[in-house]
């Protein structure tokens, strides 16, 4: 679904901010091998998108969507938590696309990638079904696609096809990982994020 004003896509922001918090405090794996380095800085801007605590969002935006200190609490919080849980150095940060449709969080821990199956192995969906979660890796990075299923208009009538509500990828690079977790993303554009981080 596009979001279709600024007011909108803050008042959507800022929700996600919230849930991607909350996701990332559970699910980022731990990485393997060399773990007692730094995590690298993430930039300002990769692939066309804006951290929001850059200071670089138009100031509409950035007002609806919060503060940059506001932001910057909030990625303390994540980063804190996710250097408590995984025993290392984070890199945390969040990145609104240039069309402002789409908000990614992004983490990044030394050390090699380690299993990466953030709800289980995928499952088959019944026949003549949409599956609500899948696994699958592309172009060298592992990604997690979560669907949403369209509600019928009439009772009794089978929904719409499903829609990718939720892309997870994890990519290594140069003894990091790479983690992004992205709403209003297709797959191969949150990977080509991926990519576009780790050469950054």
């Amino acid at each position: 679904m596009k979001l279709r004003s600024n007011a909108v896509v803050g008042a959507a922001l800022g929700v996600v901010v919230l849930a991607l918090v909350a996701v990332f405090g559970i699910v980022l794996p731990k990485a393997h091998g060399d773990e007692s380095g730094s995590a690298p800085d993430l930039p300002a801007k990769a692939g066309g998108f804006v951290a929001l605590d850059s200071g670089q969002l138009p100031a509409a935006l950035q007002q609806q969507i919060g503060s940059v200190p506001v932001v910057r609490k909030a990625q303390k919080e994540a980063r804190t938590g996710l250097e408590k849980v995984n025993g290392t150095a984070v890199a945390y940060r969040y990145y609104v696309s240039p069309d402002r449709q789409a908000l990614a969080a992004v983490t990044v821990v030394p050390g090699d990638p380690g299993l990466f199956s953030p709800d289980g192995p995928p499952v088959a969906a019944a026949p003549q079904q949409q599956a609500s979660y899948q696994l699958r890796k592309v172009s060298g990075a592992v990604c997690a696609e979560y669907y949403t299923q369209q509600q019928a208009s009439v009772p009794g009538q089978s929904g719409g096809a499903a829609q990718l509500s939720r892309v997870h990828c994890q990519l290594g690079a140069d003894g990091d990982t790479y983690d992004v977790d992205a709403r209003g993303l297709t797959t191969a554009k949150t990977v080509s994020l991926l990519k576009s981080l780790a050469s950054a």
